[in-house]
């Protein structure tokens, strides 16, 4: 399992030209970019929450720090003290928690930095974003929003995105209930604790997250990277 480095954790931005905007010039070593850990609080067995420094933005992601099978757990679920699981129950077990691991906006995030080749130890298969208003902290002062669609009858008729976008759902009360990552022809959305998958239409996933209002597409903002580490240089 990957592990989460407690004490500082960089992000590499390497120089690469793709389809998204070309990555910052001067930006291109993990020193340049770093966000500390601020807090770790333990609550479970197997899990932690992390409180890292994202930008100028506090976030916080539930890590998962062990995937093992938990008996006593299970006798107190079943109401049996003598119940012993099969190797099958613990495989299913251990493989639902695996999945669980990660949420929807870690997931897109992961596919996302992937895609442009950015070095990326946060977001990963094991955490996931605590609350909906953190994804909103990682786009305002990471991303820039291109395109925004309103949604009718569950469905986004006009809805066209660009190859390698970050798309968002939005709800009447404008928070981030959902987001995928968009390859130019897939869309990859994750739905909580289930498996992954690619969704070929939008409206595939409007079906389960039907109270979307809005849809908006987001690229990163080299623009907002560059100012944070010109104020960071000013700083130090």
């Amino acid at each position: 399992m990957n592990k989460l480095f407690f004490g500082t954790i960089f992000i590499l931005i390497s120089h690469h030209a793709t389809s998204q905007q070309k990555l910052t010039d001067n930006i291109r070593s993990t020193e340049q970019i770093c966000f500390k850990l601020d807090t770790i609080e333990t609550k479970s067995k197997y899990n932690a929450t992390v409180r890292i420094n994202w930008m100028d933005s506090i976030i916080e992601l539930s890590y998962t720090t062990k995937i093992k099978y938990d008996l006593e757990e299970a006798r107190k679920f079943r109401r049996d003290s003598t119940y012993i699981p099969s190797a099958s129950d613990t495989i299913t077990m251990n493989k639902m928690r695996t999945t669980g691991s990660q949420n929807c906006h870690s997931y897109a995030l992961e596919k996302f930095f992937t895609s442009i080749q950015f070095e990326n130890l946060v977001f990963t298969k094991w955490t996931s974003l605590k609350e909906n208003k953190y994804m909103n902290s990682i786009l305002a002062t990471s991303f820039i929003k291109t395109k925004s669609f309103d949604t009718k009858r569950k469905k986004c008729k006009v809805c066209s995105f660009d190859k390698g976008s970050l798309i968002v759902f939005r709800n009447k009360w404008d928070t981030p209930i959902h987001t995928v990552y968009f390859d130019g022809q897939s869309f990859h959305s994750k739905y909580g604790a289930l498996p992954a998958k690619e969704e070929k239409t939008i409206d595939e996933i409007l079906k389960i997250y039907w109270d979307s209002t809005k849809i908006e597409e987001y690229q990163l903002d080299n623009g907002k990277l560059a100012d944070f580490i010109s104020r960071k240089k000013i700083k130090s």
